[in-house]
């Protein structure tokens, strides 16, 4: 989909640059986070900007800044994203690796399925091999609700668009053999009337949010788009 007045989604990017270190903030003027940066390339990737210069000593402003595992699941995403390979990859797959369960997979209870795409994906990112490949298919194949999405914890259960996202890229990547046909499904009842998205079909009675209207349109291009990037 064209990008409407791209000219002023630009400058509202360039507004947001930190020249001096190649960061991003989230409004001009804010404080710079692994998260402001993360979306701040990401969007330059979206707008076709991908010339060096963008991503000049970006492996070592994020080194600092990685201190979990979901800063290891957001950082190693949008660095493949921006076509650059981490620095400290090597620590961020011992943080992943140590947190295994013994079967292979991450989590625990409504958890363990999101938990196993998360990390899984970030090794993936990372170009290392899933060690335990099977159990991570057959954690993510059977943790599909019958609503179609994926749940956690803080759904008790229930399939939400935050949840889904985190499934999509590993079954993506892995072609996992899931009900597309019922994850969509799942991803368009939980659109509104005016185009937008909420996290699940009842959350809210009219209109939806930014952040789960791109969830929902990034889990169709990774569920249906042959062509959309997954995993570079």
């Amino acid at each position: 989909m064209p990008v409407p007045d791209r000219a002023a989604v630009e400058r509202y990017v360039e507004s947001c640059y930190q020249g001096d270190s190649n960061g991003f903030t989230l409004t001009p003027g804010g404080d710079s986070s692994l998260h402001a940066i993360a979306e701040g390339h990401v969007a330059l990737v979206m707008l076709g900007h991908t010339e060096p210069h963008w991503t000049k000593n970006l492996s070592q402003l994020v080194k600092p800044l990685v201190h979990d595992l979901m800063d290891v699941w957001i950082a190693s995403a949008f660095l493949n994203t921006a076509g650059v390979r981490s620095s400290d990859a090597a620590r961020w797959e011992a943080m992943v690796l140590g947190a295994r369960n013994p079967d292979g997979t991450w989590g625990a209870g409504q958890d363990r399925a999101v938990q196993t795409a998360m990390h899984a994906s970030s090794l993936l990112l990372l170009g290392v091999p899933l060690p335990e490949p099977a159990m991570v298919r057959q954690t993510i194949i059977g943790a599909q609700t019958a609503e179609g999405g994926w749940g956690d914890g803080d759904s008790d259960g229930k399939a939400t668009l935050a949840a889904t996202y985190r499934i999509a890229r590993v079954v993506r990547a892995l072609s996992l053999p899931v009900d597309t046909t019922a994850a969509t499904a799942f991803v368009e009842s939980c659109r509104k009337t005016d185009g937008s998205y909420t996290g699940q079909p009842d959350a809210g009675s009219t209109g939806g949010d930014l952040v789960n209207t791109y969830l929902a349109l990034t889990i169709d291009r990774w569920l249906n788009d042959p062509a959309a990037p997954g995993i570079n």
